[in-house]
């Protein structure tokens, strides 16, 4: 299945010159629906805190091999499915441990300084295969109380690797919104 045709006639989309397209009545909830649509089984939550993603990815998809990581977490081996695998340890060293190519998504919401979010960007993106999604969590401007720079490390990643198209989703039914791709 071609993922991006798959998007497009889902979501009725016709390509545009420009990069990003706004999906503002889909919410992550819609996402991990279309990663089981898409027969999506193997990806990676960074950033599970407290499980409540983690939880949706697996009830919108009962196929699907989830790793779970958070140096930090609040989520214990009893709230998320068995078919969670936890993962206690930072987001980089967390991706050592996994093969390139081997992912059919992954789902970015760690670290949301721009540094970080450059770098889970760069070395997660390596582990989803072709055709498989790259998506994160934090999509807003800057804060300057919570600093975060998610928005910024997208948009400049996008920029630089000539991303084209790439999504950002929720902005009619989420207080905070998600982004994706394609991996080509």
């Amino acid at each position: 299945m071609d993922t991006l045709k798959y998007i497009q006639k889902k979501y009725r989309l016709t390509p545009t010159s420009h990069p990003m397209t706004d999906l503002p009545q889909v919410s992550r909830l819609d996402l991990a629906k279309l990663f089981s649509e898409l027969g999506f089984t193997k990806g990676a939550e960074v950033g599970t805190w407290t499980g409540v993603y983690t939880n949706q990815l697996c009830a919108a998809n009962t196929n699907l091999k989830l790793i779970g990581i958070y140096l930090n977490s609040k989520t214990s081996r009893r709230d998320v499915p068995s078919s969670c695998k936890l993962l206690h340890m930072s987001s980089l060293d967390a991706a050592k441990k996994v093969v390139d190519g081997s992912l059919d998504f992954v789902y970015l919401d760690a670290d949301s300084d721009l540094a970080s979010t450059i770098a889970n960007i760069t070395e997660w993106s390596k582990k989803v295969r072709k055709g498989g999604i790259i998506a994160g969590h934090d999509f807003f401007r800057y804060r300057a109380r919570t600093n975060l720079h998610t928005r910024d490390g997208v948009l400049a990643y996008t920029s630089s690797y000539k991303i084209h198209p790439w999504f950002v989703i929720g902005l009619a039914i989420e207080r905070v919104r998600s982004w994706f791709w394609v991996n080509v």
